[in-house]
């Protein structure tokens, strides 16, 4: 496992347990759920540390990283009475917040779904209807297009110098846009500007946790943020999207819980996800592997889904297509029971005018 064999160590426990019970069976059930949620399997993962409580794991890390399946698989209810379990256990005093904000999280996600547990239907072309139902969708005006962008370099928006900045980010951004526009057929375009104050997008970095916080005060596990202008629409016939007149995108550069640097392709993910959300798509896919789901999983690439391309595709259909654009071309671990707490997770917002990671 330490060598990130997965699939290998997976097929060793799942031997290994072909010995059950004796006194390691609690120890080798949790292995063999750990390689499942680092290979994407939530289901086996979930399955698999039950398995290991049920042999007298007691670690609350157990009860935590099944929670942590439970929610990847959308059963929230049974991710709140995990997540409770973990915090009846011995915890560290430093993982207790993120559980309690957890616990909130779950509990609001349980009740939207009536306490039901609702599997990701990965098998419709898209989450179009989903967002719809959910008026979770804006859309920017065809007269505003090229959308004007400008990326903030260097400093965070309280001016305070960024040391973990990379000069590559810029061209990171434009290439996240233009992976969006290539995914709406072309109907979006952007042309980037050298004046904040003229911009319809704002893309800015911080590295500081609080700043991309969606509730103040509460103990911060996002990992971006997207805030939005909207129109008003006071017609008698309204329509089902409200018009973005301006959106603010502040991207984290550093893990919230930890405090460690992102990779490059960590950025891109999580870039291409508020980005999405200032494009429109403001609430989040039902599957793991959309890079609009509403939390970082195992199962995600830095890239877009063919769901995540046809959802916007759809929200743009009836723009104009252009022939030029100003710019053309442009995940939590599980925790081992002997390890540090690797985790940190990103939740959907509370605010109907900011969307986050």
């Amino acid at each position: 496992m330490k060598a990130g064999k997965m699939v290998d160590a997976r097929q060793i426990l799942l031997e290994v347990t072909k010995l059950d019970p004796n006194s390691y069976s609690n120890e080798s059930h949790g292995l063999l759920a750990e390689t499942c949620y680092l290979l994407g399997n939530f289901q086996e993962a979930a399955k698999e540390y039950d398995i290991a409580i049920k042999y007298g794991g007691k670690d609350w890390r157990l009860f935590w990283n099944a929670a942590l399946c439970n929610m990847h698989l959308n059963n929230y209810k049974a991710a709140l009475v995990k997540a409770n379990l973990a915090l009846k256990s011995n915890i560290p005093a430093e993982a207790k917040p993120q559980i309690q904000r957890f616990v909130k999280e779950m509990s609001e996600k349980a009740s939207e779904n009536q306490g039901n547990f609702a599997p990701a239907n990965i098998y419709r072309s898209d989450y179009f209807d989903l967002l719809l139902a959910g008026q979770e969708l804006n859309v920017w005006a065809n007269e505003k297009l090229p959308l004007k962008v400008y990326v903030k370099e260097s400093t965070d928006l309280a001016g305070r110098p960024l040391n973990l900045y990379r000069k590559e980010y810029p061209s990171l951004i434009y290439s996240c846009l233009d992976t969006w526009s290539k995914a709406s057929g072309g109907k979006l375009s952007f042309l980037p500007i050298n004046d904040a104050n003229a911009a319809d997008m704002l893309i800015a970095f911080s590295q500081t946790p609080q700043d991309v916080t969606q509730v103040k005060g509460e103990i911060p596990v996002e990992q971006g943020i997207t805030r939005f202008h909207l129109s008003k629409d006071d017609s008698p016939a309204p329509s089902p999207f409200r018009r973005i007149l301006k959106a603010q995108v502040e991207l984290l550069l550093v893990k919230p819980t930890t405090l460690k640097a992102l990779t490059v392709d960590e950025m891109k993910q999580i870039a291409l996800h508020e980005l999405g959300h200032a494009l429109g798509i403001r609430g989040h896919s039902d599957s793991a592997s959309d890079i609009m789901y509403f939390n970082q999983s195992f199962r995600q690439l830095p890239a877009l889904t063919k769901r995540d391309k046809a959802t916007i595709a759809r929200l743009y259909n009836d723009y104009p297509g252009l022939e030029v654009s100003g710019v053309l071309g442009f995940n939590m671990a599980p925790l081992g029971q002997n390890q540090a707490d690797r985790a940190s997770v990103k939740y959907k917002p509370n605010a109907e005018q900011q969307s986050g990671f």
